[in-house]
C-alpha cells in the first residue's frame, strides 16, 4: 500500500527562529478519545483507573486482549493490548520497554515523552501527594510566559506520559516546579485554557475519581512525530474535512509544533531532535509503524496491533463517513469501518505511522455492510464474515 504525500504547510518568515502560521475554519468536529498500543494493559488499567479517571476493560475477552476503556471528562482514554494481532518484526513489548526505560525516573525530557495524554486539574496538588506518597517517577514543569501554567508529568507501565496541568499554584512543593527548557521544547507545553469548552462550562468542582482523587478533564492529545509529519498533519487533515478550528505551525530552537484546536481539546504533534533519545528514535518508530501498516492494512480490510496507536475525531453530523472513507480509497490511504448499534467507526493509518479514527453518521452511501469490532480476529471483523 503506497501512502499519498499531501502539500505541507510553509513558514512565512522561516529564516526566524520563532515563527507561527494560523488558519482557521469553521468545525464542529471534536476529539472523542486518545488510544495507545500497550504491552501491559492490567497495569495500564490498574494506574489509570486508579490515578486519573474511572475505567473498566468489559469489552473484550481476556483470552484475545485487555481493552482499557477510562471515561475522562473531555474525552476517553483507551489502551489496547492484544494477543492476536499482526505485530510486524518489531512486538509492542520491543518499544515501549525501551521507552519505559528511557523515560527512567522523569528527571530529563526525552524525545519519546512527547507521545501522552494532557489532563486538567484545577490544582493538582493532591496528586502530587499521592505520587509522591506511592514513588511513583514524577516530572514537574511550568511555563513562564503570562500566567504560569504548572505541569506533573508521570509515565503508565507501557511508557505512555501522562500530563496533569493546573493554573494553579500548588499548596506544597511548588519549588519543584522548573521552567521548561530549550530541549524540552517550550512552546509545545504552553496553552491557553480558555479555549478549552469543557473547562469554561464547569460550574461546581466535579467528583472526585474512584481513588478519591480530584476528577481530571482530557484536554489533549500529544504525538511524538518527524518533522515531515508536523509539517503535513495540517494540510491532510483539512483536505478531509476532519481538522479543527484552527491550526498553528510554531518553530523554535529546532522544535516543530503542529497545534491543532478542537472544540474541547487540542492534538499536537511535535518535533524535538534536540530531545534526548537512545538507540531508537521517532523516526525511527514512525517508519516501522507505517511500514506494518502497510503490510497489513487495505481497504476497508486488515489490521495491526499499531493500529491501536490513534486519537479519534467526533465528525460534526452535519457530514458523513462516507465521503471520507471513498476520498482515503482513492488516495490509497489504508482504512477499516465498523458499525455497532452504539457507534460508527472508520479508522485510517492516518497521514504518517499515527492512525486516526473517525466517530459519525454513516448514510450507506459508500460504506455498506459493515460489522462490529472482534478482538478475537486478527483482522478486526468477526469470523464469520465474508466479502465478496
Amino acid at each position: 500500500m503506497a501512502f499519498r504525500t499531501v502539500s505541507s504547510l510553509t513558514f512565512a518568515a522561516s529564516s526566524l527562529t520563532n515563527c507561527v502560521l494560523a488558519f482557521n475554519t469553521a468545525s464542529g468536529n471534536r476529539v472523542n478519545k486518545h488510544t495507545y498500543s500497550s504491552d501491559d494493559g492490567r497495569g495500564d488499567y490498574a494506574f489509570i483507573n486508579k490515578y486519573f479517571c474511572s475505567a473498566d476493560t468489559s469489552s473484550a475477552d481476556y483470552k484475545c486482549a485487555v481493552d482499557m476503556k477510562a471515561s475522562c471528562d473531555g474525552f476517553d482514554v483507551h489502551m489496547v493490548q492484544s494477543y492476536v494481532t499482526n505485530n510486524g518484526t518489531d512486538a509492542p513489548s520491543d518499544w515501549f520497554r525501551y521507552m519505559h526505560d528511557l523515560h527512567g525516573d522523569m528527571k530529563t525530557w526525552d524525545q519519546f515523552m512527547h507521545y501522552g495524554t494532557t489532563f486538567h486539574a484545577s490544582d493538582l496538588s493532591e496528586h502530587l501527594s499521592k505520587f509522591q506518597n506511592d514513588s511513583i517517577p514524577v516530572m514537574t514543569r511550568k511555563t513562564t510566559s503570562g500566567t504560569p501554567l504548572y505541569s506533573l508529568l508521570v509515565q503508565t507501565p507501557s511508557a505512555k506520559v501522562m500530563e496533569i496541568v493546573s493554573a494553579t499554584k500548588p499548596s506544597h512543593s511548588a519549588s519543584l516546579f522548573t521552567d521548561w527548557q530549550d530541549s524540552e521544547c517550550p512552546v509545545s507545553h504552553d496553552r491557553t485554557l480558555s479555549e478549552i469548552e469543557p473547562l469554561s462550562r464547569i460550574k461546581f468542582p466535579p467528583s472526585p475519581s474512584p481513588s478519591g482523587l480530584p476528577t481530571l478533564t482530557a484536554i489533549g492529545v500529544n504525538i511524538a512525530a518527524s518533522a515531515d509529519t508536523v509539517t503535513g498533519i495540517g494540510d491532510w487533515l483539512k483536505k478531509y474535512n476532519i481538522d479543527g478550528s484552527k491550526t498553528q505551525l510554531h518553530k523554535e530552537n529546532g522544535c516543530t509544533v503542529a497545534a491543532m484546536t478542537y472544540s474541547n481539546a487540542e492534538v499536537r504533534y511535535v518535533s524535538n531532535p534536540n530531545a534526548r533519545v537512545g538507540s531508537k528514535t521517532v523516526v525511527q518508530y514512525e517508519e516501522m509503524q507505517m511500514a506494518v501498516h502497510s503490510k497489513y492494512v487495505g481497504e476497508n480490510s486488515g489490521w495491526d496491533a499499531w493500529m491501536d496507536n490513534h486519537w479519534c475525531v467526533g465528525v460534526d453530523h452535519s457530514k458523513t463517513l462516507d465521503p471520507v472513507a471513498k476520498e482515503w480509497a482513492a488516495d490509497k490511504v489504508g482504512w477499516h469501518a465498523h458499525k455497532t448499534p452504539r457507534v460508527s467507526s472508520v479508522r485510517s493509518v492516518g497521514f504518517r505511522g499515527e492512525s486516526i479514527e473517525l466517530n459519525g453518521l454513516i448514510d450507506g452511501s459508500y460504506l455498506k455492510s459493515l460489522s462490529g469490532f472482534d478482538f478475537c480476529t486478527a483482522s478486526t471483523d468477526p469470523a464469520s464474515t465474508v466479502y465478496v
